[in-house]
């Protein structure tokens, strides 16, 4: 399954826009994992860039923890600015 890149509100997202992680996504994930996700909600981050699947990539290294990337699916994300241009 490819994920569209629109966010929790169907609002089209893209590579440098910034995001808000709103959610977590739900299941079973190790506890250091599931751990780095609480501390990154709420917070903005820039997306990185977009894999095979269409998660998009969020680089946590200054928010949140060092050289730590999440891929995460879009509508999890609410759009929060453009790239700037």
């Amino acid at each position: 399954m490819k994920y569209k890149p629109y966010d929790k509100i169907n609002k089209k997202i893209g590579v440098g826009d910034w995001v808000r992680l709103v959610e977590i996504p739900p299941g079973k994930m190790p506890e250091e994992t599931q751990i780095v996700f609480e501390k990154a909600l709420g917070k903005t981050f820039k997306i990185e860039n977009f894999n095979e699947y269409g998660c998009a990539e969020l680089d946590l290294t200054k928010k949140v923890a060092k050289y730590n990337t999440i891929w995460i699916e879009p509508h999890f994300l609410l759009l929060f600015r453009r790239k700037r241009k």
